[in-house]
């Protein structure tokens, strides 16, 4: 497990399963993440992002799509995850 800055452009460690959730608070920061995003599909990561519509979810998949045009941008499905303890 790593953690570190999507806005730094140091490459990303090796990892064969990349995920993010609840990261898309501004555009800024939403292209940035998709910029990583394409960085792991092209190094054949899996990826695995989740949001629930933050203000950056349209930013971040223009970028997606501008990045990798060739494979699908888009939330699957929409919900709430609730934890109960």
């Amino acid at each position: 497990v790593a953690l570190l800055d999507v806005t730094d452009g140091r490459p990303l460690p090796a990892a064969d399963l990349v995920m993010a959730s609840d990261v898309l608070y501004d555009p800024d920061t939403a292209r940035a993440m998709a910029g990583r995003v394409a960085e792991a599909r092209g190094r054949g990561s899996t990826v695995l992002w989740t949001d629930i519509g933050r203000p950056g979810q349209a930013a971040f998949l223009d970028e997606l799509r501008r990045l990798m045009p060739e494979e699908p941008a888009e939330f699957a499905h929409g919900g709430i995850a609730v934890a109960r303890g």
